[in-house]
């Protein structure tokens, strides 16, 4: 029975985390915080809302991987790192 639990999780994980990634990339801020907690000129405190909601998603599936957050790319957009847990 855990073989079958295991084997059906790791079927499904793969495709549940592309459609999380695509989701997350469709809905990424403009307006986020950089590294130091600075605020570009056009922040939009809804919009860092959302970056952190998505990356909360993005990453949050299951108990499988943690939240690892990293803000500001040169486009100024939203960007979530995620990492497997003990790692």
């Amino acid at each position: 029975m855990h073989n079958r639990l295991l084997t059906l999780l790791l079927i499904v994980l793969p495709f549940v985390a592309v459609v999380t990634a695509e989701i997350a990339e469709h809905y990424r801020c403009y307006a986020a915080p950089d590294h130091y907690g600075k605020k570009p000129g056009n922040c939009n405190d809804d919009d860092i809302t959302g970056c952190k909601l998505n990356c909360g998603m993005m990453c949050g599936l299951g108990i499988f991987f943690e939240f690892n957050s990293a803000w500001v790319n040169p486009e100024n957009k939203c960007e979530c790192y995620c990492s497997f847990l003990g790692q």
